[in-house]
């Protein structure tokens, strides 16, 4: 803190002078000379750990003899030596911290509760408030102007200085005349005049085919004579119908009895039939090739 204050004095006191120099130079006057400051006197460091290493060195040396039996029981560091022995606690799981921290007091409504609060809050605080200035309007940094592409459409401007630039360096380059052009003029020749075209009618293949019908029909119409013969009565249309179908015949309702639910819970009892005994077949002996066909000893003597 008190390094703070003495470089709020600092700051203080440099405002002042700025403000005297500033005056002083409007009204002419020249600013006064700067102070020599005088040279930095150089220090020693002072560490906490060379306090320490002298305090572990003095101890070193006021030790005395202890016997070392007795110092087996004793505690380690001097604060738990200060300690003494733990109490027992039973645990208080039913009852929170808040309601011990309070204590036990008479029952207060909600609503005088909330009364005596809004009293509280009406009166006067004790805070002075500054005084109020005029807010100094700022425009807003949108994010919108960064996320805005860049225009790339140029300027009626842009383009008139561009085709004016185009203009100055376009240059016509005239070429000399060919000669070979006016000497070759004199020896031109007309063309011959072609005849004019005659028209001519199209031959279709569709008048053909109508002019090969009308010549055939009036041929076609003298060839044919119509001759009418009469065919014979068939007998069968006097004896009865023909060309329809019989008349199916149908057969008479059978009666039978309504009760249409015993009909299923009645069992029919289905005969089995027997069937007869398939004929016992031996199978045929297994053929090996030839059959086995002996050879008989032959009497050989020898003298």
């Amino acid at each position: 803190m008190e390094r703070i204050r003495t470089l709020q004095n600092e700051v203080a006191l440099h405002r002042k002078q700025n403000e005297a120099s500033y005056k002083a130079a409007l009204a002419g006057n020249p600013p006064p000379k700067k102070m020599v400051l005088s040279a930095t006197v150089p220090q020693e460091f002072h560490f906490n750990t060379n306090s320490r290493h002298k305090a572990s060195t003095s101890s070193c040396g006021a030790q005395k003899e202890v016997d070392f039996i007795s110092q087996l029981r004793k505690p380690s560091s001097p604060t738990k030596a200060l300690k003494c022995s733990t109490v027992p606690k039973p645990f208080n799981l039913s009852t929170g911290k808040k309601k011990d921290a309070e204590g036990p007091g008479a029952y207060v409504p909600m609503a005088q509760q909330i009364q005596h609060r809004k009293s509280i809050n009406k009166g006067p605080s004790g805070v002075k408030g500054d005084k109020l200035k005029l807010t100094q309007s700022h425009t807003p940094h949108l994010m919108t102007r960064r996320r805005n592409r860049p225009t790339v459409t140029k300027s009626s401007a842009e383009l008139e200085e561009e085709e004016l630039e185009k203009q100055q360096k376009f240059k016509i380059i005239a070429l000399e005349l060919n000669r070979k052009i006016l000497e070759s003029a004199e020896c031109l020749k007309r063309p011959p005049v072609k005849e004019s075209t005659v028209p001519e009618a199209f031959q279709l293949q569709i008048d053909k085919r109508l002019h090969e019908r009308q010549t055939k029909r009036p041929q076609e119409a003298e060839e044919k004579h119509p001759s009418f013969r009469a065919q014979p009565l068939p007998r069968k249309i006097l004896e009865g119908v023909v060309g329809l179908p019989d008349k199916k015949v149908l057969q008479p309702t059978v009666p039978e009895s309504p009760a249409f639910i015993l009909k299923k819970k009645v069992r029919v009892e289905k005969v089995e039939e027997v069937k007869q005994p398939s004929p016992i077949k031996a199978p045929p002996v297994p053929h090996f090739g030839l059959p086995f066909q002996p050879q008989l000893q032959e009497n050989h003597h020898v003298e």
